[in-house]
């Protein structure tokens, strides 16, 4: 399952119509999600509801969900969809891993084959939401997967929507790619998260000319994200607080520099406290005011963009 330069600042407009994109073959990839015409950075791609959501068992550290306690409930959701539902839900891929195609194939195991199917699709395309629960989305299943992405991949609980939207323009003809893992860790360890859905990764990422100082770039932006979010999250004092600005600006520029816009609303948040505990209010509004922007881009009453918002008024007071 799926756990993400300056933009434009006019609130982005409704989504982009499947006029303006189109689902068909990917080559190396089956099918994938193409822009018809130019995408500008901020619009919204895809809006979707989940197709039907479901809460899973316990999880365990290390190991994940137990995904055979998770059939059952998968396939009475699968039973209650409408035909033309269920129908576009076995569209969707579904990856086996070795042993388990061959345990649907063992005759008479009717009742079983059905829902091991399910559940290899769900596990397949679903993703997690904030509250736990694990959602479908066919539509934006299509939407495949680079360490590079140009389209932002947001949930937003206030409107029980999936949201998918430019990171940069998108040319026409272009395909529209998300991110299926963390971003900020060497290749080896993407890939390694990317294995269950059964493919090799060979995006402009990992085909970097200089791998090693692309997973350096992205090891340094994990460590930066981690510590100034351990550091931010109690108080700090004035010295500390000029020793992590540094640091909080490089990842900026590192993240914009990769238009990771998964990841920037979060690193201009960080900026803008930082430069709040340091009484620069002019700055703080300004780092808050980006990490506001992109929340909007997604969805203006989200729980993010409300906060965000709240928080700029804090600091304008």
């Amino acid at each position: 399952m799926r756990n993400i330069d300056e933009l434009p600042i006019d609130i982005p407009s409704s989504p982009l119509s499947s006029t303006s994109w189109e689902i068909r073959p990917s080559p190396g990839k089956g099918l994938g999600v193409f822009a018809k015409s130019p995408i500008r950075t901020g619009q919204r791609i895809m809006v979707e509801a989940p197709l039907f959501a479901i809460t899973p068992p316990q999880f365990v550290p290390g190991k994940g969900y137990e995904l055979s306690a998770m059939a059952a409930s998968v396939d009475a959701a699968v039973a209650s969809l409408s035909p033309a539902d269920r129908n576009v839900f076995h569209s969707c891929h579904a990856h086996y891993l070795p042993g388990e195609a061959a345990a649907t194939e063992e005759p008479g195991s009717g009742a079983d084959m059905r829902r091991n199917r399910n559940m290899v699709i769900f596990r397949s395309n679903a993703y997690t939401l904030t509250n736990g629960s694990v959602a479908m989305f066919p539509q934006i299943a299509r939407i495949n997967h680079a360490c590079r992405p140009n389209a932002a991949n947001v949930w937003s609980a206030a409107s029980d929507r999936r949201i998918i939207w430019a990171a940069r323009d998108i040319a026409a003809g272009e395909e529209v790619t998300v991110t299926y893992a963390p971003l900020l860790k060497a290749r080896s360890d993407r890939q390694a998260r990317l294995a269950p859905y059964g493919f090799t990764c060979d995006c402009e990422a990992c085909r970097d000319n200089d791998p090693e100082g692309t997973d350096r770039s992205r090891v340094r932006m994990g460590r930066l994200l981690a510590e100034l979010e351990e550091r931010l999250a109690q108080s700090t004092s004035g010295a500390a607080n000029k020793r992590l600005l540094p640091k909080a600006l490089e990842l900026v520029q590192l993240l914009e520099k990769e238009h990771m816009m998964d990841y920037l609303p979060n690193a201009y948040h960080l900026a803008a406290e930082l430069a709040h505990r340091m009484e620069d209010s002019a700055a703080a509004m300004t780092w808050s005011e980006k990490a506001l922007q992109l929340h909007r881009h997604a969805d203006e009453i989200s729980h993010a963009a409300m906060g965000e918002q709240s928080y700029l008024d804090r600091v304008r007071m």
